[in-house]
């Protein structure tokens, strides 16, 4: 067992919000911090006996290293994560009860539960939930429940698609078109959305081609007391969440135009490879 220093990722989560405009990954501050930062993991994690890492002033994470397919636990500390984390980091104090919708192993229900959040956190796969329950009680998460549960816009079970050459792409069957290689299919509980999001300050959502049923289901009085981060996923999700959010009034913020307000459909993420998606009532998404 051993311990590491993850001084750049500390450094990181400090300094990210003073430059919200560069998080685009068109811009030359993403390009190079992205190549950097992934040397910079991969070598810190060289060693894959390594199961506690220090981040500085946010304290120690027990987070040891998983195999998920041929992607591994290292790309959960890739820049778009990082710039998440940071985000909850500086909005502490703000939110004070979070759904983590599609929490796979844990990292974001870990800096949400120490940005001081009541965490609750659904994932469908059982073998992502195992090491969610592992991350939650290795770290003495005493304000996090998890819930081994899919989300939609229904409650009931439906087959869900385990993607074996990468699990972090696993989803509810429907969502995606042609996934790729092995696969494995079972059922999975599913709940609706509507049944759990009035309890929430805030949501960050990753749930795999559902979003653009989940964000137009969603009750629109809870918006005026809910803001979400998401990865939309999808030229027809990004199409369907601007339609229903342009319409209800309910503003969007950009990764992809640096987190500048959504004016049109072309400002809108598309797929994970241009970023997340913030929404709220809100006038402006507050770096503090």
């Amino acid at each position: 067992m051993g311990n590491k220093e993850f001084e750049l990722v500390s450094l990181l989560i400090k300094e990210l919000p003073k430059y919200p405009e560069s998080h685009s990954r068109g811009s030359d501050f993403y390009n190079m911090t992205f190549n950097i930062l992934q040397e910079y993991v991969r070598n810190k994690f060289s060693d894959v006996t390594v199961d506690k890492i220090s981040l500085g002033g946010f304290s120690e994470i027990v987070f040891p290293y998983h195999r998920m397919g041929n992607t591994t636990s290292l790309n959960l500390f890739e820049l778009d994560e990082l710039i998440l984390f940071s985000y909850y980091y500086h909005s502490r104090n703000i939110y004070k009860n979070v759904l983590d919708l599609g929490a796979n192993i844990g990292l974001h229900t870990y800096f949400l539960s120490k940005s001081g959040c009541s965490v609750k956190a659904y994932e469908p796969d059982p073998v992502h939930f195992e090491l969610l329950k592992k991350t939650v009680d290795s770290n003495n998460l005493s304000n996090v429940e998890t819930v081994n549960a899919a989300i939609s816009d229904f409650s009931g079970v439906k087959k869900f698609i385990r993607v074996l050459g990468n699990t972090m792409s696993s989803h509810l069957s429907g969502s995606k078109e042609n996934p790729y290689g092995e696969l494995e299919t079972f059922d999975v509980e599913v709940i609706d959305v509507n049944t759990i999001v009035g309890w929430a300050d805030f949501i960050k959502m990753d749930i795999e081609g559902q979003e653009g049923k989940v964000v137009p289901a969603i009750d629109v009085k809870h918006w005026k007391n809910l803001d979400m981060v998401l990865e939309v996923g999808t030229e027809e999700n990004a199409s369907l969440i601007y339609s229903h959010l342009l319409e209800n009034r309910v503003n969007m913020f950009s990764q992809k135009r640096g987190w500048n307000k959504v004016g049109c459909l072309e400002d809108m993420p598309t797929s994970y490879k241009e970023g997340s998606l913030f929404i709220t009532c809100k006038d402006e998404m507050v770096w503090r």
